[in-house]
């Protein structure tokens, strides 16, 4: 057993590098906001604070809010900006704004939507909550009002970082596990196939670490329990499919070379 709790700790430790690694960022209410709103807004305002609300159902997305205090010039320059309509008392909202990013920023190569759904509630004290697109809400691109940012210095100048690390989480979810362990344990270290530690090592702590990786991801990104759950078995079903196809490559290798499996 020395070896699964050895392969199990470090394993574990490696995902939650690489984990911290894909998410690192400005988590500060004004890290997020230059990343969000900056663009159309400006700089942040004082007194700004965020939070990320987790999605209501499975099917749902997790909503990232501002809240501001009373700011009047503010509070008109969001509605103006986003040609906001009064949907009820004290909430605005425009469903369907297509941003017109300049040709450098465009973010065709990421999961970005098409249209965004900026949404603002004033509340009696002028205190304010910002969402500055909730992907709740369906859009009609052909009905979309298109808009420029008006601070385009605040988009980002590249999208490629956006990728890899979209990329990455997504490798870290749905195979690292897989290959860390069947890599490791039978072409670096070059156990037998047959050995007593390769399933334990290549199928069940390949399960057992891709759950609950995938759990903590999804959650960690405010997603539905429902929704991570079902990721999670995904995330297990994909690993194991790719370590029974390393296993099975393996084995093949090894029989072409005359050696035992």
């Amino acid at each position: 057993m020395k070896c699964e709790k050895i392969y199990f700790a470090t394993l574990s430790i490696v995902y939650a590098f690489i984990f911290l690694l894909g998410n690192w960022g400005d988590a500060s209410p004004e890290g997020e906001w230059m990343s969000s709103a900056a663009p159309w807004l400006g700089e942040a305002p004082a007194g700004l604070k965020y939070e990320t609300y987790r999605s209501e159902s499975a099917a749902g997305f997790p909503r990232d809010v501002f809240t501001i205090p009373a700011n009047e010039e503010l509070c008109r320059k969001i509605i103006e900006t986003y040609a906001m309509q009064e949907v009820e008392p004290g909430r605005y909202a425009n469903n369907q704004v297509k941003p017109l990013y300049p040709a450098e920023n465009t973010p065709e190569l990421t999961a970005e939507r098409s249209c965004i759904s900026p949404w603002l509630e004033v509340k009696s004290d002028g205190s304010m909550r910002f969402c500055a697109d909730d992907a709740n809400v369906a859009f009609d691109e052909q009905k979309a009002v298109p808009l420029a940012p008006a601070y385009p210095q605040y988009l980002p100048q590249g999208q490629w970082e956006l990728l890899y690390r979209e990329l990455m989480l997504a490798v870290l979810c749905f195979m690292f596990p897989a290959v860390f362990c069947c890599v490791g344990w039978l072409w670096v270290q070059r156990h037998s196939l047959r050995a007593p530690g390769t399933k334990r090592i290549c199928l069940q702590l390949v399960a057992v670490v891709a759950f609950v990786g995938a759990v903590v991801d999804f959650f960690w990104h405010g997603f539905d329990t429902t929704y991570t759950l079902w990721s999670a078995l995904v995330a297990v079903i994909l690993n194991l499919l790719v370590a029974g196809i390393l296993m099975g490559l393996t084995a093949l290798v090894r029989a072409m070379l005359g050696k035992p499996l």
